[in-house]
């Protein structure tokens, strides 16, 4: 019999896991060790991705993107509102960044 509380289901995989924790050891710096030393930041997980809040609102989310030799390689989507350039907003309204120095052009949920 399934479980009626299924929807509480909440974590990462193992591949999901070596992603991060392959960003976290990385001897450069990196987006990663940016949320890992935030005060300001709340990490949420759910089920498959994180969460990130500020002072209660979300400002962006880190999904995983499959077929890594590295495990599951994480990618950050926010919303231009967070971001420097407020002309972003004319161009689309979320920013999806897959780490490899970050070069983010904003636009219909472009992978950078």
């Amino acid at each position: 019999m399934k479980s009626e509380l299924n929807f509480l289901k909440r974590g990462l995989s193992d591949s999901q896991i070596a992603g991060l924790k392959g960003l976290a050891d990385s001897p450069a710096d990196n987006w990663w060790k940016e949320v890992l030393e935030s005060k300001d930041l709340l990490l949420a997980v759910r089920n498959g991705y994180l969460n990130a809040y500020v002072k209660g609102q979300s400002v962006f989310k880190i999904a995983f993107e499959k077929n890594s030799s590295a495990g599951s390689q994480p990618r950050l989507a926010i919303h231009y509102k967070y971001l420097v350039k407020p002309d972003l907003e004319k161009k689309g309204s979320v920013c999806v960044v897959r780490w490899k120095g970050v070069r983010s052009q904003p636009g219909r949920h472009r992978e950078h």
